[in-house]
């Protein structure tokens, strides 16, 4: 407050120009002084507020948001996420293409695929798919030496088929060896299981129509006894015969042959069945 006294008495202080009675006969009282020091202080402190004032609007701007016709940011600023969200994509649409190739490579279908989950659990025959894998021969073997039956091929393949609960069979998909390509499966007739006076147990019959390869169509009957476990049933001991008539043994009754009248089944190959996919 001194300093501003003084200076107060400075800005009173006569110029040099003035002779010496003018500066002696017009000194200035003490309010002056305190008068002129208070209108320096009043003028500092002006400033000083003026100067604060307009540092603290700069530096707070900063932290004000935005207004609404603000010019929007980048498009990295904008949405962060974004870049990750179109590498993701990007993976998977590769890992996608990548999975298509193997499955063209190795030819897998949808059945082969199937075969990787473990096999189902069949409780009734109705509604159920079984994957057969046979082996049988065209003709059955001789009984004696007197039965003239010329040697033949044997057959081996899979045959998948679907027992449906209509008593109809349907064929899925047939499988044969690579040096059996020319034998067919045309058609799978209905199925029955019926329980056998012998042993009191339940058989599994069907039949199967097959092109042999020198174009022939024969009729082969299937059989398995069926067996339970655990609430899921399985085959057992399939067998493979054909139906032939008793007369091609030459065996006669008499006067009368029986030709076209009676028939036996004979044994040609055996099956084994297990639980499958569509």
């Amino acid at each position: 407050f001194i300093l501003l006294l003084v200076a107060g008495r400075k800005l009173q202080s006569p110029s040099k120009e003035q002779p010496c009675s003018a500066r002696r006969g017009n000194q200035p009282s003490f309010n002056m002084w305190l008068r002129n020091g208070l209108l320096c202080f009043l003028n500092m402190s002006l400033v000083q507020s003026a100067f604060v004032s307009s540092a603290s609007s700069k530096y707070s701007a900063a932290s004000l948001p935005l207004p609404l016709f603000a010019s929007a940011p980048s498009s990295k600023e904008e949405s962060p996420g974004k870049e990750f969200i179109d590498k993701a994509s990007t993976l998977r649409r590769e890992a996608l293409e990548m999975e298509q190739k193997l499955r063209e490579e190795r030819g897998a279908s949808a059945t082969e695929l199937n075969n990787d989950l473990p096999p189902p659990i069949y409780n009734n025959v109705k509604d159920s798919v079984w994957t057969i894998s046979y082996l049988f021969s065209e003709k059955p073997a001789p009984k004696d030496d007197k039965e003239d039956i010329e040697p033949s091929s044997r057959f081996g393949g899979k045959l998948t088929v679907f027992f449906k609960s209509d008593g109809y069979t349907e064929i899925i998909s047939h499988k044969p060896s690579k040096d059996d390509k020319a034998l067919k499966m045309v058609k799978a007739w209905g199925w029955d299981v019926e329980n056998s006076n012998e042993d009191d147990k339940d058989y599994l019959l069907f039949s199967v129509d097959v092109q042999l390869p020198d174009g022939k169509k024969e009729k082969f009957y299937m059989q398995a006894r069926q067996e339970s476990e655990s609430n899921s049933i399985f085959f057992q001991e399939g067998t493979v015969t054909v139906k032939q008539d008793v007369s091609k043994s030459g065996s006669r009754w008499g006067l009368f042959s029986p030709q076209g009248i009676l028939a036996e089944f004979r044994f040609v190959g055996n099956f084994v069945a297990r639980p499958s996919r569509v």
